[in-house]
């Protein structure tokens, strides 16, 4: 199984949405782990 695939998606995703203001960076960096597990 590609494992990595989720998590470069949930990174794009977040990576998207601070992009656009809706998510602190460093919010997006200390919580990747959360993120994914709730992507």
């Amino acid at each position: 199984m590609d494992f990595a695939a989720p998590m470069r998606a949930a990174l794009a995703a977040a990576a998207d949405a601070a992009a656009r203001g809706e998510v602190p960076v460093g919010a997006v960096v200390t919580r990747g782990p959360a993120v994914i597990a709730t992507a």
